[in-house]
Protein backbone atom coordinates (compact mmCIF):
# COMPACT_ATOMS: atom_id res chain seq x y z
CA UNK A 1 0.00 0.00 0.00
CA UNK A 2 1.26 3.45 -0.90
CA UNK A 3 2.23 5.48 2.22
CA UNK A 4 0.23 8.41 0.82
CA UNK A 5 -3.10 6.55 0.98
CA UNK A 6 -3.55 6.82 4.79
CA UNK A 7 -2.94 10.56 4.51
CA UNK A 8 -5.55 10.85 1.76
CA UNK A 9 -8.08 8.91 3.87
CA UNK A 10 -7.34 11.14 6.87
CA UNK A 11 -7.86 14.26 4.74
CA UNK A 12 -11.21 12.91 3.48
CA UNK A 13 -12.32 12.21 7.06
CA UNK A 14 -11.37 15.74 8.17
CA UNK A 15 -13.33 17.27 5.27
CA UNK A 16 -16.36 15.09 6.04
CA UNK A 17 -16.18 16.06 9.71
CA UNK A 18 -16.23 19.74 8.77
CA UNK A 19 -19.14 19.41 6.37
CA UNK A 20 -21.22 16.99 8.44
CA UNK A 21 -20.66 18.56 11.85
CA UNK A 22 -23.71 18.64 14.18
CA UNK A 23 -26.09 21.54 13.42
CA UNK A 24 -26.18 22.74 17.01
CA UNK A 25 -22.54 23.77 16.83
CA UNK A 26 -23.06 26.14 13.90
CA UNK A 27 -23.78 29.69 15.14
CA UNK A 28 -22.03 31.01 12.04
CA UNK A 29 -20.65 29.41 8.90
CA UNK A 30 -18.24 29.95 6.07
CA UNK A 31 -19.68 28.98 2.71
CA UNK A 32 -18.98 28.75 -1.00
CA UNK A 33 -21.59 29.34 -3.66
CA UNK A 34 -21.73 28.95 -7.41
CA UNK A 35 -24.22 30.35 -9.91
CA UNK A 36 -25.17 29.54 -13.48
CA UNK A 37 -27.21 32.43 -14.86
CA UNK A 38 -28.65 34.06 -17.94
CA UNK A 39 -27.65 37.70 -18.31
CA UNK A 40 -29.71 40.03 -20.52
CA UNK A 41 -27.52 43.03 -21.31
CA UNK A 42 -29.27 46.31 -22.09
CA UNK A 43 -27.36 48.96 -24.03
CA UNK A 44 -28.58 52.52 -24.57
CA UNK A 45 -26.17 54.09 -27.04
CA UNK A 46 -25.76 57.33 -28.96
CA UNK A 47 -23.28 59.78 -30.41
CA UNK A 48 -22.50 61.72 -33.54
CA UNK A 49 -20.06 61.84 -36.44
CA UNK A 50 -18.99 64.80 -38.57
CA UNK A 51 -17.31 65.04 -41.93
CA UNK A 52 -16.41 68.70 -42.52
CA UNK A 53 -17.85 70.90 -43.81
CA UNK A 54 -21.13 68.97 -43.28
CA UNK A 55 -22.93 69.36 -39.90
CA UNK A 56 -22.70 66.59 -37.26
CA UNK A 57 -24.84 63.51 -37.89
CA UNK A 58 -26.35 62.26 -34.60
CA UNK A 59 -27.43 58.70 -33.96
CA UNK A 60 -29.13 56.94 -31.05
CA UNK A 61 -30.59 53.53 -30.28
CA UNK A 62 -30.95 50.73 -27.76
CA UNK A 63 -30.72 46.97 -27.89
CA UNK A 64 -30.74 43.86 -25.70
CA UNK A 65 -28.70 40.68 -25.96
CA UNK A 66 -28.44 37.63 -23.71
CA UNK A 67 -25.41 35.70 -22.55
CA UNK A 68 -24.58 32.91 -20.10
CA UNK A 69 -23.01 34.08 -16.86
CA UNK A 70 -20.86 32.16 -14.38
CA UNK A 71 -20.10 33.30 -10.84
CA UNK A 72 -18.58 32.05 -7.62
CA UNK A 73 -18.68 33.49 -4.10
CA UNK A 74 -16.99 32.98 -0.75
CA UNK A 75 -18.98 34.21 2.24
CA UNK A 76 -19.81 34.33 5.92
CA UNK A 77 -23.32 33.55 7.21
CA UNK A 78 -24.53 34.38 10.73
CA UNK A 79 -27.80 35.21 12.54
CA UNK A 80 -28.96 38.82 12.42
CA UNK A 81 -29.37 39.02 16.20
CA UNK A 82 -25.68 38.25 16.69
CA UNK A 83 -24.46 41.65 15.47
CA UNK A 84 -26.38 43.84 17.91
CA UNK A 85 -26.21 44.10 21.72
CA UNK A 86 -27.83 41.23 23.57
CA UNK A 87 -29.35 43.57 26.17
CA UNK A 88 -31.74 45.27 23.74
CA UNK A 89 -35.30 45.30 25.08
CA UNK A 90 -36.68 44.02 21.77
CA UNK A 91 -34.59 41.11 20.49
CA UNK A 92 -33.98 40.91 16.76
CA UNK A 93 -34.92 37.80 14.78
CA UNK A 94 -32.31 35.16 14.03
CA UNK A 95 -32.68 35.52 10.25
CA UNK A 96 -29.50 34.55 8.39
CA UNK A 97 -27.39 37.45 7.15
CA UNK A 98 -24.77 36.71 4.50
CA UNK A 99 -21.70 38.76 3.58
CA UNK A 100 -19.73 37.57 0.57
CA UNK A 101 -17.18 38.36 -2.12
CA UNK A 102 -18.41 37.32 -5.57
CA UNK A 103 -16.62 37.09 -8.90
CA UNK A 104 -18.66 37.07 -12.12
CA UNK A 105 -17.58 36.35 -15.68
CA UNK A 106 -18.93 35.39 -19.07
CA UNK A 107 -21.02 38.43 -19.97
CA UNK A 108 -20.68 38.72 -23.74
CA UNK A 109 -23.18 40.86 -25.66
CA UNK A 110 -23.65 42.14 -29.20
CA UNK A 111 -25.65 45.37 -29.09
CA UNK A 112 -26.91 47.16 -32.19
CA UNK A 113 -27.56 50.90 -32.40
CA UNK A 114 -30.59 50.69 -34.67
CA UNK A 115 -31.20 54.41 -35.22
CA UNK A 116 -29.26 56.11 -38.02
CA UNK A 117 -26.04 54.28 -38.90
CA UNK A 118 -26.19 50.73 -37.55
CA UNK A 119 -23.25 50.49 -35.16
CA UNK A 120 -22.60 47.05 -33.68
CA UNK A 121 -20.95 47.01 -30.25
CA UNK A 122 -19.34 43.86 -28.89
CA UNK A 123 -19.14 43.79 -25.07
CA UNK A 124 -17.22 41.58 -22.65
CA UNK A 125 -17.44 42.30 -18.93
CA UNK A 126 -16.15 40.79 -15.67
CA UNK A 127 -17.11 41.92 -12.15
CA UNK A 128 -16.02 41.62 -8.52
CA UNK A 129 -18.68 42.52 -5.94
CA UNK A 130 -19.04 42.68 -2.17
CA UNK A 131 -22.61 41.51 -1.45
CA UNK A 132 -24.99 41.53 1.51
CA UNK A 133 -28.00 39.18 1.52
CA UNK A 134 -30.75 38.73 4.13
CA UNK A 135 -32.81 35.53 4.26
CA UNK A 136 -36.43 35.77 5.44
CA UNK A 137 -37.88 32.35 6.39
CA UNK A 138 -41.40 31.90 5.01
CA UNK A 139 -42.69 29.10 7.23
CA UNK A 140 -43.70 31.31 10.18
CA UNK A 141 -46.04 33.68 8.32
CA UNK A 142 -47.37 30.80 6.21
CA UNK A 143 -48.06 28.64 9.28
CA UNK A 144 -50.02 31.49 10.91
CA UNK A 145 -52.31 31.66 7.88
CA UNK A 146 -52.57 28.03 6.77
CA UNK A 147 -51.05 25.94 9.53
CA UNK A 148 -47.79 24.05 9.44
CA UNK A 149 -46.62 22.99 5.96
CA UNK A 150 -43.42 20.92 6.38
CA UNK A 151 -42.47 21.27 2.71
CA UNK A 152 -42.09 25.05 3.13
CA UNK A 153 -40.06 25.04 6.34
CA UNK A 154 -36.65 24.98 4.55
CA UNK A 155 -37.68 27.84 2.21
CA UNK A 156 -36.75 31.49 2.56
CA UNK A 157 -36.96 34.67 0.51
CA UNK A 158 -33.71 36.60 0.18
CA UNK A 159 -33.12 40.28 -0.55
CA UNK A 160 -29.93 42.26 -0.89
CA UNK A 161 -27.35 43.75 -3.16
CA UNK A 162 -23.73 44.58 -3.58
CA UNK A 163 -21.18 47.05 -4.85
CA UNK A 164 -17.80 46.62 -6.51
CA UNK A 165 -16.18 47.15 -9.89
CA UNK A 166 -16.27 45.74 -13.41
CA UNK A 167 -13.68 45.55 -16.17
CA UNK A 168 -15.35 45.95 -19.56
CA UNK A 169 -14.01 45.72 -23.11
CA UNK A 170 -16.01 47.31 -25.94
CA UNK A 171 -15.53 47.37 -29.70
CA UNK A 172 -17.88 49.39 -31.96
CA UNK A 173 -18.07 49.44 -35.75
CA UNK A 174 -20.42 50.14 -38.68
CA UNK A 175 -17.99 48.47 -41.14
CA UNK A 176 -16.47 51.86 -42.01
CA UNK A 177 -15.97 53.74 -38.75
CA UNK A 178 -14.90 52.11 -35.50
CA UNK A 179 -14.07 52.74 -31.84
CA UNK A 180 -13.03 50.81 -28.77
CA UNK A 181 -12.62 51.12 -25.03
CA UNK A 182 -11.49 49.03 -22.07
CA UNK A 183 -11.88 50.38 -18.55
CA UNK A 184 -12.85 49.76 -14.93
CA UNK A 185 -16.19 51.09 -13.66
CA UNK A 186 -18.07 51.18 -10.39
CA UNK A 187 -20.74 48.47 -10.41
CA UNK A 188 -23.71 47.80 -8.15
CA UNK A 189 -26.53 45.31 -8.03
CA UNK A 190 -29.80 44.59 -6.21
CA UNK A 191 -31.62 41.28 -6.21
CA UNK A 192 -34.16 38.93 -4.73
CA UNK A 193 -35.06 35.27 -4.96
CA UNK A 194 -36.01 32.03 -3.25
CA UNK A 195 -33.61 29.81 -1.31
CA UNK A 196 -34.36 26.21 -0.30
CA UNK A 197 -32.24 24.32 2.21
CA UNK A 198 -31.84 20.71 1.05
CA UNK A 199 -29.81 19.67 4.10
CA UNK A 200 -28.27 21.39 7.11
CA UNK A 201 -25.39 22.49 4.91
CA UNK A 202 -26.57 22.57 1.28
CA UNK A 203 -29.02 25.05 -0.26
CA UNK A 204 -30.25 25.82 -3.77
CA UNK A 205 -31.64 29.12 -4.95
CA UNK A 206 -33.38 30.83 -7.86
CA UNK A 207 -33.29 34.59 -8.22
CA UNK A 208 -33.22 37.79 -10.19
CA UNK A 209 -30.88 40.76 -10.00
CA UNK A 210 -30.43 44.09 -11.73
CA UNK A 211 -26.83 45.16 -12.38
CA UNK A 212 -25.49 48.59 -13.34
CA UNK A 213 -22.28 48.13 -15.34
CA UNK A 214 -21.40 51.75 -16.13
CA UNK A 215 -21.39 54.58 -18.65
CA UNK A 216 -18.83 54.60 -21.47
CA UNK A 217 -17.74 57.37 -23.81
CA UNK A 218 -15.03 56.94 -26.46
CA UNK A 219 -14.04 58.30 -29.90
CA UNK A 220 -15.20 57.06 -33.29
CA UNK A 221 -12.37 57.04 -35.83
CA UNK A 222 -12.03 56.69 -39.56
CA UNK A 223 -9.08 54.27 -39.80
CA UNK A 224 -6.24 54.52 -39.50
CA UNK A 225 -6.47 57.30 -36.89
CA UNK A 226 -8.69 60.26 -37.78
CA UNK A 227 -11.31 61.04 -35.12
CA UNK A 228 -14.66 61.86 -36.70
CA UNK A 229 -17.05 61.60 -33.74
CA UNK A 230 -17.88 60.06 -30.39
CA UNK A 231 -19.86 57.08 -29.11
CA UNK A 232 -21.53 56.69 -25.70
CA UNK A 233 -23.08 53.64 -24.10
CA UNK A 234 -25.02 53.07 -20.88
CA UNK A 235 -24.76 49.38 -19.97
CA UNK A 236 -26.95 47.45 -17.51
CA UNK A 237 -28.17 43.86 -17.15
CA UNK A 238 -31.17 41.87 -15.96
CA UNK A 239 -29.95 38.50 -14.71
CA UNK A 240 -31.82 35.32 -13.79
CA UNK A 241 -29.76 33.08 -11.55
CA UNK A 242 -29.69 29.52 -10.26
CA UNK A 243 -27.21 28.61 -7.53
CA UNK A 244 -25.88 26.03 -5.11
CA UNK A 245 -24.50 27.02 -1.69
CA UNK A 246 -22.49 24.78 0.66
CA UNK A 247 -21.78 25.76 4.27
CA UNK A 248 -18.52 23.97 4.94
CA UNK A 249 -16.99 25.27 8.17
CA UNK A 250 -18.33 26.57 11.51
CA UNK A 251 -16.75 29.72 12.97
CA UNK A 252 -17.44 32.13 15.80
CA UNK A 253 -20.49 34.34 15.38
CA UNK A 254 -20.10 38.13 15.73
CA UNK A 255 -21.81 38.03 19.13
CA UNK A 256 -18.90 36.03 20.54
CA UNK A 257 -16.19 38.41 19.33
CA UNK A 258 -14.31 40.25 22.08
CA UNK A 259 -12.13 43.33 21.77
CA UNK A 260 -9.56 44.74 24.14
CA UNK A 261 -9.79 48.42 24.91
CA UNK A 262 -6.65 50.34 23.99
CA UNK A 263 -4.70 51.66 26.96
Amino acid sequence: MSPSRPRIRLLVLVICACVLAPAGARPADLYVEGHLSVSAGVGDSGGSVQFAPAPPIPFRGDDTDSSPLFSGAFGYEFPLNEIFPLDWETPLPDWPLRVELEGLGGRNYELLTKGGDRYLTQVESWSLLNNFWMDFPVHKPVSRLFGRIPLLEPMSVYLGGGVGFSYTELSTSNNVLSGSDDSFHLTWQVGTGLSYRLTEYVSVNLGYRYVELGDFDYPIVNPPADRVGSFSLHLAAHEFTSGLRVNFFSVKSPGSWTFRRAR
